[in-house]
Order: structure tokens, then sequence, then C-alpha cells
């Protein structure tokens, strides 16, 4: 089976200045996860231009407003079912892969969550696939209720993958790595994780201020194993790493 994989950091701003610019970070990375999302929404003209100062091939993920996920704690109130029409515009206009949501620690998946998640889900549709981070860093686990509605829905379980595996198989991995330095032996670990789940897609989102360099060290890896950059005149495209797993 291949695998289309897709790697880059949590935004394109960075402490590196060569990388700030999300022009230039696109011939670094072939994907970026949009974080700005989750403390406001962007004007419509903004998002308009990030898609456009990218190559065709580049793809973007982009993280749910907190408005949905930690003001009405997914409650699918007209306030969030409002946020949540405009989260779906700025997906269709990056033509976003995923929309994620990462829920508060403070939060169980328990019945009115889930309950709410589930409208959340109907009103999504097929417009964007949805993936799940569950308290963030806290990596707190799935209970079983939980896990039977994401499989259910459909809605792919975003893990660090250094750290758990997702709850469940699903054609998306989302994988969001934290406190990742550049460490050969977690380079392997993460590819052998990637080879034994074996999905169509998966994404890796590297975050903290040191998020380049081992984003960079990954790609590097993989592409040894087959994947190469492609030349488009004289701007380097970085189409996703196709990998016979």
């Amino acid at each position: 089976m291949e695998t289309k994989v897709y790697v880059g950091t949590g935004g394109w701003a960075s402490n590196e200045p060569p990388y700030h610019m999300l022009a230039r970070y696109s011939r670094l990375f072939n994907f970026a996860e949009v974080n700005s999302t989750f403390y406001a929404l962007p004007p419509l003209e903004r998002v308009k231009a990030w898609r456009r100062s990218v190559p065709p091939s580049f793809a973007f993920t982009v993280k749910c407003n907190r408005i949905i996920t930690h003001e009405e704690r997914l409650r699918p109130s007209a306030r969030a079912l409002a946020c949540l029409e405009r989260m779906l515009e700025v997906c269709g206009e990056l033509r976003a892969r995923a929309l994620l949501l990462q829920t508060p620690s403070s939060l169980p998946l328990d019945g009115p969550a889930l309950s709410g998640l589930r409208e959340l889900a109907s009103t999504v549709g097929r417009k964007v696939a949805l993936a799940l981070d569950p308290g963030g860093r806290t990596m707190r686990p799935l209970a079983a209720q939980a896990i039977e509605v994401l499989r259910e829905l459909g809605i792919a379980h975003a893990v660090d993958l250094l750290r758990e595996l997702p709850s469940y198989a699903h054609e998306l991995l989302y994988a969001r790595l934290f406190g990742f330095g550049v460490r050969q032996e977690a380079l392997q670990e993460l590819r052998a994780r990637l080879r034994a789940l074996s999905p169509r897609e998966a994404y890796f989102s590297f975050h903290y201020l040191n998020m380049v360099r081992p984003a960079r060290a990954f790609l590097s890896l993989l592409r040894k194993e087959g994947a190469q950059a492609q030349a488009v005149g004289t701007r380097l495209l970085n189409p996703p790493c196709h990998l016979a797993l």
C-alpha cells in the first residue's frame, strides 16, 4: 500500500528568520497546520492569500477555533455552529485536508460532549475530514464509548505518535509532535510506527520553537527512501512523499 506523507510544523512563523514567510516555508515542507485559527478567525482575503502563496500540491490542515472546543465545549449552540460555518469557509479556501479539534483536558469525552460532537460532525459532513486531539499534550486516553463514537463518525484520533498510538485504525494518521529533538532513534521510531499503521494519508505536525529542525530531519529521512522533491522552473516544490508501506 502506498501512503501520502505530509510533514510540516504548527504554523509557519519561526525564531529562524529564513522560515517565517509562508512562501519560503513551502519550499522546505509540503504541509502546515494552521494554528492561528484557534485564537481568531482570519479574514477570508488573508486566507486566500495563504493559498495563493504556496504550490498546488501543498497541504493545509486547520486547527478549530477555541469558541467551539474550549468556550462552548463541543455544545452545538448557535454561537458554535456559526463559528463552525466560518471554519468550514476557511478550510474550503485553503483546500484543507483536515479540521483539527483539540479539546481541553478538563472536558470529559462522555455523553454530553459526544452528543455535541455528533451534531457538529453532521454539520461538517463530507466537506473536510475531522481529527480530534483530546486534551492536547496531556494525552488523555479515550474511553471505550468515545472510541466507538469517533469510529462511527469517521473522526481520526490525533496523537503525539512518539508517546501513544491512535486508539483505532483510520485511513488518516494525524501526528502532533511536541518537545521533539533531532534524535536519529526517534526519527526511526516515527518511521517504524508509520509503517506499522499504514494509513492512506499521514500528517506529521512538529511543534515548539525548535520545530523546524526535527521536521526537516524527518522529511529528509522519508525522502531517502525514495520520495523526491520536484523542481518546476526555479522554484523547488514539495509534493507529498509517496511511500510504499
